[in-house]
């Protein structure tokens, strides 16, 4: 499954402006933000049961699909519709 398929990290990754990627020392350090409450919902289920699992679990919890926040609510004009 591509990451692009993913719920939360396909809609995240529509907004262009809220991911800042920096280089480190042995790799990056990636932030993402938002003042939009639903799309920070996103980068919040995205970066604890996406990320954090993945590296929790391995390989095989990364080819899941990552599902929406309980109670997320995509308002008209929300994330994603730029």
């Amino acid at each position: 499954m591509n990451e692009l398929h993913l719920p939360t990290a396909r809609l995240v990754d529509r907004e262009t402006d809220v991911m800042r990627i920096e280089d480190i020392e042995g790799g990056v350090r990636v932030r993402e933000t938002s003042d939009d409450p639903s799309l920070t919902q996103l980068i919040r289920q995205h970066a604890i049961r996406g990320v954090g699992e993945c590296v929790a679990e391995g390989h095989a919890r990364a080819r899941t699909a990552t599902p929406l926040p309980a109670k997320y609510d995509e308002k008209p004009g929300g994330p994603g519709t730029h």
